[in-house]
C-alpha cells in the first residue's frame, strides 16, 4: 500500500470514524468491523473479505501515529484546500497535483505545489 492509494481512499469513512477519533474509540471501531466482516465469519462471501482487507488497511495506517499523519497532511494537499479559489487560474492545479502524487515521488510533488502556488517574481 503506498500514498497513491492514499489519495482516493479515506481511511476514517472506512472505519466509520472521526478525524478527531482517539486511539482507543479507533482500536475499537476496527476491532467491531473486523469481527463483522472476518473471513471466518462470512465463508464464500469475495465481497466481505474485500471490505476486511480494506479495514486492515485502514487501521494500519490511522493507528500509526506517523503513518496517520502523512495520510492527512497528503489528503489535505490533494483536497485543494483554501487556497484553491473558484474563478483564478489555480483552478486548474488538482487534477495537476492528483497526476503528480500519482506518478512522482513526495519530494517532487511538494516541490511542484512549491513552485505553483507561490508566485514567484523574477
Amino acid at each position: 500500500m503506498g500514498t497513491n492509494d492514499w489519495i482516493d481512499k479515506d481511511y476514517y469513512a472506512v472505519l466509520g470514524v472521526s478525524k478527531d477519533v482517539t486511539d482507543k474509540d479507533l482500536k475499537k471501531a476496527y476491532r467491531k468491523l473486523a469481527r463483522q466482516y472476518h473471513p471466518d465469519q462470512n465463508p464464500g462471501d469475495k465481497a466481505a473479505e474485500e471490505k476486511f482487507k480494506e479495514i486492515g488497511e485502514a487501521y494500519s495506517v490511522l493507528s500509526d501515529s506517523e503513518q496517520r499523519q502523512k495520510y492527512d497532511a497528503l489528503r489535505a494537499m490533494v483536497s485543494g484546500g483554501p487556497r484553491f479559489q473558484a474563478g483564478g487560474p489555480a483552478t486548474v492545479l488538482p487534477p495537476i497535483l492528483r497526476t503528480c502524487f500519482r506518478q512522482c515521488s513526495l519530494a517532487v510533488t511538494a516541490l511542484v505545489v512549491a513552485l505553483t502556488v507561490v508566485p514567484v517574481r523574477i
